[in-house]
């Protein structure tokens, strides 16, 4: 028999905040940013500053049950959450149904028609961002662009990659824009963070150098409250400049259409060099959508 606090005993498990990969890892993460005696709240303190019990949190924090607008002010309130905190934490609640994927004919029929009639590079993503098609265009993003998302990259790690790639073109701003890259795609992906497919993607980028320590620093970092989040710079390129123009197509479901519009001559030349060779190409990967099972929390 082990005796804890002697030589030999067997150590205590050290606690922290886990990976924010489902409504129940983030509310455990904004726990943590709570005070108790200077110390992060057990689930049983945090449940008597926000009148919940502990049991209720634990439930929480399981994917066991959500918690209701109340629940979510008292939270606020107590973790010190941003505006947009309080925003994705309700989206992150909501427990959104999955939509079926668009028949493909008619999905493929659509999407050849605006990708192949843009006069820019353009790229169709889906609800966790995933690229779903794109025009042959968006080379003029960097050299081998659209071969690099044949293969089975999710958009981010392109651009994590991208910034390895190249540090000494990353100065502040750049920094900055990676960053606002990231809080879109966590805001744009907070309604589907109940599915297994949410954790699969953010184990997956987790892979990726210094995306896990930004991602946690959402969670217990500050955020301005006044800033709007948002962003019109291409994150993904090697020298040239582009804006960026997204719009939604819901077939139902909703996919988002991004337009990459030269901003320097570097890439506008390298856009009317593809135009001289003539018009775009639509191009496919095999899935339309991202959905393939029930979420964690029994809703469906």
């Amino acid at each position: 028999m082990r005796v804890l606090g002697l030589p030999g005993a067997m150590a205590k498990r050290p606690s922290g905040p886990p990976f924010p990969d489902s409504p129940g890892a983030w509310i455990a993460c904004f726990r943590h940013r709570a005070r108790v005696n200077g110390r992060e709240p057990s689930p049983e303190q945090f449940g008597r500053l926000i009148g919940r019990s502990g049991a209720t949190v634990r439930r929480w924090e399981a994917n066991r049950q959500v918690p209701d607008d109340r629940d979510i002010s008292r939270i606020a309130e107590v973790c010190h959450l941003s505006n947009h905190h309080v925003a994705f934490l309700i989206m992150a609640c909501s427990r959104m149904r999955a939509m079926p994927a668009p028949e493909r004919s008619s999905f493929v029929r659509y999407v050849q028609e605006v990708l192949g009639s843009s006069q820019y590079p353009a790229v169709v993503i889906d609800g966790l961002f995933y690229v779903r098609a794109w025009n042959s265009y968006l080379d003029a993003l960097g050299t081998g662009f659209t071969r690099a998302l044949s293969r089975d990259l999710h958009p981010m790690a392109l651009i994590f990659r991208a910034a390895r790639a190249h540090p000494e073109a990353s100065p502040a701003s750049d920094e900055e824009a990676l960053r606002e890259g990231l809080r879109i795609f966590w805001m744009g992906t907070a309604v589907h963070s109940h599915r297994p497919e949410y954790a699969r993607m953010l184990a997956e980028l987790a892979q990726e150098p210094r995306f896990a320590e930004m991602w946690m620093d959402i969670a217990l970092g500050p955020m301005d409250n006044d800033r709007p989040i948002g962003f019109n710079k291409a994150l993904v390129s090697d020298g040239p400049s582009f804006d960026v123009y997204s719009r939604s197509m819901t077939f139902p479901p909703t996919y988002f259409i991004n337009e990459y519009h030269p901003a320097d001559a570097v890439a506008r030349e390298r856009v009317e060099t593809l135009r001289r060779q003539g018009p775009p190409r639509a191009l496919f990967r095999h899935e339309l959508h991202w959905v393939q099972s029930h979420c964690r929390c029994g809703c469906e």
